[in-house]
C-alpha cells in the first residue's frame, strides 16, 4: 500500500495513508470519582524515525481500542490534521493527528528488522539544563540508574501527591525524575534493583520537562511520560559499556518503606519528642483541638508563585528568597500557627501537653473557610489582632496528617506541618464523676458543645454574617461574632469588601508594610520566628502563574 512519510504531514494531509508503529499509550483522565478517560494519548513513529502525536477523543475509543495493540505496525488512513499543543508537545512535530470515526486502520504482520521500535529525541545533560523552565515541548534523555526513593506524599500547589524520585547518571553529571501518583506507583523499583545486581541498568526516559531543585537538574515525568530498562538503542548501549564496572550499585534514598506509613499518635505522645532528627520523615495521624494561635507570628505572608518560599518587593516585581526562583511574582498565602492539645487529656496527666502544627495554603483555607486575600481585605490583618475567622477555630477539633517540618531542624523545638484534613475528630467527652471539681465539669461541657460542630457547620461559616466585625486580640478566647457576609462567586466564597486599593495599610506582626506605586500589593515580611516551609522536593509539570497580581477570590 502506497504511503507517505511523517516528515511530510502537513493539515492538508486528510487523505494521505501513513506506515506508523504506535507506541507510548497515555490515557489522560478527568478528576472525577472513579476517573474517567477522556481521551487516549499516542505517538507514531514511522521507518525514518520521525514522531509524531496523535489522540483518539473519548467518543472513538470504543471503536479503536480493541483494534490497536502498542508496539505494532499499521496502515492509518483518513485521519485528521490538527496543530500540535502549544505547551508540553511530547514530541517535535509541528502537527498532529487525530483518529475521527472515518479513520481506517490495517495492521502489518511482516515487520522490518530495520523499523524503529522506540520513540524518542535524545537530549545530552548540557541541552536539558537549557530547557530549564521552558515548557513549549518536552524533552527525552537517558541515565545510568544510581538509586531511587520510596513513594511518599508530598505537598504541591494542588494538594498532596504521590512522588518517587529517580537518580540518573550520565558518567559525569547527576539528574533526578520526579515521577508522580500513578506514574510513581507503577515504577518497580525493586525489579529494577535487582536488574541492576548483574550490571549497569540504563533508563530511557521521554516526555519529561526540565527544572532545577536546590541548584541541582530535576526532571519531572509528564501525564505522557515513559521510561525503557536498557532500552535497545545505540546510546544506551555505549553509555552502559562505559559506565561498567564504575558505578556502584544503586542504594535506596530517604527513609524506609514503613516510615512513610502514617502512624496514629496522640499530642502527648508528640510533646515527648524532642529531636527532629529522630523522627523527621515520620508521618502522623493525631486527632487534636485547637488552643490558640502562636502569638507574634503572622497569619500570612507573601508567596512566590511558583516555589510558595517568601518573596519580597523589588522595583515593581518580586523577589523570591531562594537564590535561584526566577519567578518574579507573588500573592498572600495562609501561614497558619497554631497551638493544639488533645481533645480529651490522657488518663493520668498532670500537665496539658501542646504542640505547635503549621497550616499552609489551601489546607489553612480549607479549615478558615475564607481565601487569605478576601480575609486580608476584611479584617485588615493588623498588628496584633486576630480575624474573628480564626479566633473561632478555638475549641474546634480535627483529625490530621502531620509531619515534622523541615524548619525544625533549625529550631530549639519541633514545629509539625498539617499535610491534609482527615475529617472532623469525634471524641466523645466522659461524664464527670464526683471527685470531679465543678470549674473541670463546667469546662467539659462547654467541650462537649463545642464539639457537636461538623464540617458542614465549618463550610457554613463562610455565609454566616458579622455586623460589626470587631478585631480580636490573640489571647481572647471567648467565643467570636459571627463571620463577615460572603458571597459565592465562580464556586469560591468572597467576601463583599472594596477592592484591595482602597483598604487600610495592613501591618502583619512584627512585619512592616511598604506602599510601592505599583497595582500589586508590596510587603516586606521579617518574622522573629524562623520560617516553616513545606517539604517540596520538585514542582509538577503544570506551568507556574507568571505575574500574578494581588486578586479577591483566588485561593492556592
Amino acid at each position: 500500500m502506497n504511503h507517505r512519510f511523517l516528515r511530510d504531514v502537513t493539515s492538508e494531509s486528510q487523505k494521505w495513508t501513513i506506515r506508523v508503529r504506535v507506541t507510548r499509550f497515555s490515557e489522560y483522565k478527568n478528576k472525577e470519582e472513579p476517573p474517567q478517560i477522556v481521551r487516549l494519548d499516542l505517538i507514531l513513529l514511522d521507518e525514518e524515525g520521525t514522531t509524531m502525536e496523535g489522540q483518539i477523543p473519548q467518543r472513538w475509543l470504543p471503536k479503536f481500542m480493541p483494534q490497536l495493540k502498542e508496539g505494532s505496525i499499521y496502515y492509518i488512513q483518513d485521519f485528521q490534521v490538527c496543530n500540535a499543543r502549544f505547551q508540553y508537545r511530547p514530541v517535535e512535530h509541528p502537527y498532529m493527528m487525530k483518529f475521527t470515526s472515518y479513520t481506517r486502520v490495517t495492521e502489518i504482520k511482516a515487520v522490518l528488522d530495520t523499523f524503529p521500535k522506540y520513540a524518542y529525541n535524545l537530549a545530552t545533560y548540557e541541552e536539558l539544563k537549557s530547557r530549564i523552565d521552558t515548557h513549549d515541548c518536552c524533552s527525552d534523555t537517558i541515565g545510568v540508574f544510581t538509586g531511587c526513593t520510596h513513594v511518599k506524599i508530598q505537598n504541591t500547589k494542588t494538594g498532596p501527591k504521590k512522588l518517587r524520585n529517580i537518580y540518573l547518571t550520565d558518567g559525569r553529571e547527576s539528574a533526578v525524575v520526579a515521577l508522580w501518583n500513578e506514574h510513581a506507583e507503577s515504577f518497580d523499583a525493586e525489579h529494577y534493583m535487582q536488574m541492576a545486581m548483574q550490571g549497569p541498568v540504563v533508563f530511557l526516559f521521554v516526555a519529561v520537562t526540565c527544572g532545577e531543585f536546590q541548584g541541582k537538574l530535576s526532571l519531572q515525568g509528564s501525564t505522557s511520560c515513559k521510561w525503557y530498562a536498557n532500552p535497545e538503542i545505540p546510546e544506551a548501549v555505549a553509555l552502559q559499556d562505559s559506565c561498567a564496572g564504575r558505578i556502584s550499585t544503586p542504594t535506596w534514598h530517604g527513609p524506609a518503606a514503613a516510615q512513610l506509613s502514617p502512624q496514629r499518635i496522640t499530642v502527648a505522645e508528640l510533646a515527648k519528642f524532642d529531636n527532629p532528627h529522630d523522627i523527621y520523615a515520620n508521618r502522623y495521624i493525631v486527632k487534636i483541638k485547637i488552643k490558640s494561635l502562636v502569638v507574634n507570628q503572622s497569619w500570612w505572608y507573601l508567596a512566590c508563585d511558583k516555589c510558595k518560599r517568601r518573596a519580597q518587593p523589588q522595583e515593581d516585581q518580586y523577589k523570591c528568597f531562594t537564590p535561584r526562583c526566577p519567578c518574579t511574582s507573588a500573592a498572600p498565602r495562609y501561614r497558619l500557627p497554631i497551638i493544639v492539645t488533645d481533645p480529651i487529656p490522657p488518663q493520668g496527666q498532670q500537665k496539658e501537653s501542646t504542640v505547635e502544627l503549621v497550616f499552609f495554603g489551601s489546607i489553612a483555607q480549607e479549615i478558615v473557610g475564607v481565601p487569605v486575600d478576601s480575609l486580608i481585605a476584611t479584617e485588615g490583618g493588623t498588628g496584633a489582632f486576630l480575624p474573628t475567622r480564626i479566633t473561632s477555630l478555638y475549641g474546634r477539633q480535627f483529625e490530621l496528617c502531620i509531619s515534622p517540618s523541615q524548619g525544625s531542624l533549625q529550631r530549639t523545638s519541633i514545629t509539625y506541618q498539617v499535610d491534609s484534613i482527615v475529617g472532623t475528630a469525634s471524641v466523645p467527652v466522659p461524664l464527670p464523676t464526683a471527685a470531679e471539681p465543678p470549674l473541670l465539669q463546667q469546662e467539659q461541657t462547654t467541650t462537649q458543645q463545642q464539639n457537636t460542630g461538623t464540617s458542614s457547620e465549618l463550610a457554613a461559616t463562610s455565609t454566616a454574617k458579622d455586623t460589626s466585625s470587631p478585631r480580636i486580640h490573640s489571647s481572647i478566647t471567648s467565643s467570636p461574632n459571627p463571620a463577615p457576609k460572603t458571597t459565592a462567586v465562580s464556586e469560591v466564597a468572597t467576601v463583599e469588601t472594596p477592592q484591595m486599593q482602597h483598604t487600610p495599610p495592613i501591618t502583619p506582626p512584627v512585619t512592616e508594610t511598604s506602599h510601592l506605586p505599583t497595582k500589586k500589593l508590596k510587603r516586606t515580611l521579617e518574622e522573629t520566628h524562623s520560617e516553616e516551609t513545606e517539604n517540596n522536593s520538585g514542582e509538577e509539570d503544570a506551568p507556574a502563574t507568571s505575574r500574578t497580581r494581588r486578586r479577591l477570590n483566588v485561593s492556592d
